[in-house]
C-alpha cells in the first residue's frame, strides 16, 4: 500500500520528466545495421503526452483519497499505520493535504 501511494505521490507532484526535449532522437540511422522502414517510423514516432487516467477521472488526487476512505472503512485501524510507517517525506504531508481537500477528515 505505502509503495503505491508514494509512487502515486510521484506521478502527481514530480510529473513526467522533461529534461529531454520532446524532438530529441538517440539513434542515428546511420549507426543502426538492417535499417527498415518500419524501425524508422519507430525511431521517428511523436511522443504522446502522459495521461494515464484519460478522460475517465477528472481529478486523481480526489479519487485516491476517497479510495484510501473506503479501504480505512473496509479494513479499520490498518491502513493509517501503513500509511504513517511506509510514506515517506513530503509525500505524508501531500497525502493528507489531498484528503483535506476531499473533506475527509481522517482515515479509520
Amino acid at each position: 500500500v505505502s509503495s503505491g501511494i508514494n509512487a502515486e505521490y510521484g506521478m502527481f507532484e514530480e510529473g513526467v520528466d522533461t529534461s529531454v526535449p520532446a524532438d530529441e532522437h538517440f539513434i542515428e540511422i546511420e549507426d543502426t545495421p538492417g535499417y527498415t522502414t518500419a524501425f524508422n517510423q519507430l525511431v521517428f514516432a511523436t511522443k504522446k503526452p502522459l495521461d494515464p487516467f484519460g478522460a475517465s477521472v477528472s481529478n486523481p488526487r480526489q479519487l485516491l483519497a476517497e479510495s484510501l476512505q473506503k479501504l480505512s472503512v473496509r479494513h479499520p485501524g490498518k491502513l493509517q499505520p501503513l500509511i504513517q510507517q511506509g510514506v515517506t517525506g513530503p509525500a505524508l504531508g501531500k497525502i493528507q493535504e489531498y484528503l483535506r481537500a476531499a473533506d475527509i477528515a481522517s482515515l479509520s
